[in-house]
């Protein structure tokens, strides 16, 4: 276990949103369905509006989407649910707004956002995330 895993842990309860019943009831009576998550955030001057989550149904050539603001306990389902972003770039927004929603909990209870930062980068110092594991070539 990372000792970063003790600061993320997920949220014991179901969620009750009206798109994990959908997204439920495809996966489980229409097994050929293909189901895909977007997240948009469009521009607003030097911003972004909040975010939306689309996630679009297709079936037989047919398509329909549902669309909702972000919602981080619907996110929380779908990957849950092994439901994925439309394109790896789109995945990677969708992991950065999941980490600055946990870690802005995190710096709240931390105090002082500088505070937060040194000792979240020191952890991650320790834990060496950037470093790649190498094949030493010995058996």
């Amino acid at each position: 276990m990372s000792e970063l895993d003790k600061y993320f842990q997920p949220s014991a309860t179901e969620s009750e949103h009206p798109a994990v019943f959908l997204v439920r009831e495809y996966l489980t009576n229409k097994p050929d369905a293909g189901i895909q998550f977007e997240l948009r955030r469009e521009r607003d001057g030097l911003t972004f509006r909040p975010a939306k989550m689309l996630i679009h149904f297709s079936e037989h050539g047919e398509s329909k989407d549902y669309s909702d603001s972000w919602d981080s306990e619907l996110n929380r389902s779908l990957i849950e649910m092994g439901i994925c972003a439309i394109s790896i770039d789109n995945e990677k927004e969708r992991f950065g707004l999941i980490l600055r929603e946990m870690l802005e909990k995190l710096e709240i209870k931390a105090g002082e956002p500088s505070l937060f930062s040194t000792i979240f980068i020191d952890i991650l110092k320790k834990q060496r995330l950037w470093k790649k594991k190498r094949n030493s070539g010995k058996t």
